[in-house]
């Protein structure tokens, strides 16, 4: 888990064997934490990415998007026509959108950029797709 702002608050919550890694740029946008991630990750066979104002995220979520995910691809959830998290990518593919990532935006750049090889996978009925952004959202967080 990638912290930032508020880091410690976020580490005393966070179950045992979380590992953290601390983004000393966070101020600089979601690019400098899909970075730090992706250079903690170094090894893995995959990755999955997704945004803490996602509060809907769930075990079955998460497990049906790692065992839908194909080699060669980057698996994209989708609610209805709303994309979704976690997408996963294989660990090239995660390099690449963290290289080619800047300011405050992910990895929205990659995938826009090679939509051929991104599989959207219906995941409608697994979980609230909806995002926390302004107060009237926090609702969600019940």
């Amino acid at each position: 888990m990638v912290v930032g702002a508020y880091a410690d608050d976020v580490a005393a919550v966070c179950p045992p064997g979380t590992t953290l890694v601390r983004n000393p740029r966070w101020e600089e946008g979601m690019s400098t934490s899909l970075q730090c991630g992706v250079d903690a990750a170094a090894g893995a066979d995959v990755i999955a990415l997704t945004v803490v104002d996602f509060p809907g995220i769930n075990a079955k979520l998460v497990h049906t998007v790692l065992m839908a995910h194909e080699v060669g691809t980057v698996t994209l959830p989708v609610f209805g026509d709303h994309p979704g998290h976690p997408v996963v990518f294989d660990l090239v593919d995660a390099v690449a959108a963290a290289q080619q990532a800047a300011g405050d935006e992910g990895a929205r750049s990659f995938l826009s950029r090679n939509r051929d090889r991104v599989r959207r996978l219906d995941c409608s009925g697994l979980a609230d797709p909806g995002d926390v952004d302004t107060v009237d959202d926090l609702h969600r967080l019940n």
